[in-house]
């Protein structure tokens, strides 16, 4: 299993963002080749990987840091799966208890729904919060990168539509935000 997790890590692609705060691409590459070696010779990675600093970079191409956030995080996830319970890598289930849900027929692909709201949830931006307490970035990427995943794999989300945690100062529109979620949630219900 760990050979099949560092082939991942080794393989693994970013989308590059300019003009908003990313991750330095170097720094990203050098820990992710050294997260393939400690995977290969058996060392324990949660500690490594909850560990990492990325220099954050925003005149200059970085790569996106929600993507990379929410890969590291699908690692350390299927680094602790026994190896009988082993995840698809586009899993975002905390455990195999989840993924046995049946998406109700709301969420047929026939509908059409999932990809129109993965369409949406990929192409919608926030206004900041500016001095105001916004919703946390980083917590709301996550939300929004965990229901995309949901979403493309056909399985109920209703737990992540929950306001995100998290206030700070330059965060998201909590407006903004609470009025995707509210749409994204009425689409699920009445479609």
């Amino acid at each position: 299993m760990n050979e099949d997790l560092a082939v991942d890590v080794e393989s693994a692609r970013f989308t590059a963002v300019r003009l908003r705060m990313g991750y330095d691409m170097g720094d990203v590459d050098r820990f992710l080749d050294a997260l393939a070696q400690r995977l290969r010779s058996g060392e324990g990675i949660a500690t490594f990987i909850g560990q990492a600093r990325f220099t954050p970079v925003k005149r200059r191409e970085g790569y996106d840091m929600a993507q990379v956030d929410r890969f590291l995080d699908d690692i350390v996830r299927r680094a602790e799966v026994a190896p009988s319970q082993t995840a698809p890598a586009t899993s975002s289930a905390p455990g195999p208890d989840l993924q046995a849900e049946q998406p109700p027929a709301a969420y047929d692909s026939g509908h059409g729904l999932n990809a129109d709201l993965i369409a949406k949830l990929r192409t919608t931006a926030f206004p900041g919060s500016g001095l105001r307490p916004g919703y946390a970035k980083r917590n709301v990427d996550a939300i929004l990168g965990r229901l995309e995943e949901r979403l493309a794999a056909g399985r109920t989300f209703d737990d992540l539509l929950a306001a995100p945690r998290g206030r700070e100062r330059f965060g998201y529109d909590v407006a903004a935000v609470d009025a995707l979620l509210d749409e994204v949630r009425y689409a699920a219900r009445y479609a």
